[in-house]
Order: structure tokens, then C-alpha cells, then sequence
């Protein structure tokens, strides 16, 4: 895999990293929300999935904390993101803990 990019640096909180361990994944990938409502696009922060996305061209692949982190072309460079846990149960996810919204 070609590191593409160094520019963006990825923080795992210890309770994100604990549950992609617990989930035997190794990789991530932080995508754009495509939102519209009543033709104006909405600004919300990207998700995060776990594993490698479907279309992986489509995504800057970098490493952090020994996890590969595969970041949306579309999606405005930041300096640093940190990624945490989120949800109860089975309801649990990871979000970009960081993410500020720009108009």
C-alpha cells in the first residue's frame, strides 16, 4: 500500500482502539455524509467506518497507531483528528471526536 499523505495526523482514543481489537479490525475509513435537504446540502462530520471502503481510490490510505486509516478525497484536510467511542451496547460506533464545522 502507498502512504499517500502525512499531512493529517489520527489520534485513537484508548476505548477506539480496544473496540477495533475487539472487532479483529485493522483498518478504518473516514468518509463524507452526503446530505440534502431541500436542495441545501447539509454540513455534518464524516463517519467512520470500520475496515477497508468499497471503493478504496476514492480514499488517501495513511497509517496511524499501527491501524491503517483510509480518508475521503473529498473531505477538507485537517491538522489532527482524534477518534473515539461512542454508543452503549450493541449501538457502539467510532466518530471523529474533533471535527469542527466551517462555513
Amino acid at each position: 500500500m502507498d502512504i499517500q499523505d502525512q499531512s493529517i495526523r489520527f489520534k485513537f482514543t484508548p476505548q477506539a482502539k480496544e473496540y477495533l481489537q475487539q472487532k479483529e479490525s485493522a483498518s478504518v475509513h473516514i468518509e463524507s455524509q452526503d446530505l440534502d435537504a431541500c436542495c441545501i446540502p447539509i454540513v455534518s462530520p464524516p463517519q467512520v467506518r470500520r475496515g477497508v471502503p468499497l471503493k478504496p481510490e476514492k480514499f488517501i490510505p495513511m497509517e496511524a497507531e499501527g491501524i491503517t486509516v483510509y480518508y475521503d478525497r473529498c473531505l477538507p484536510k485537517r491538522p489532527q483528528l482524534t477518534i473515539e467511542l461512542y454508543g452503549v451496547g450493541f449501538l457502539k460506533g467510532l466518530r471523529v471526536a474533533n471535527w469542527e464545522i466551517h462555513f
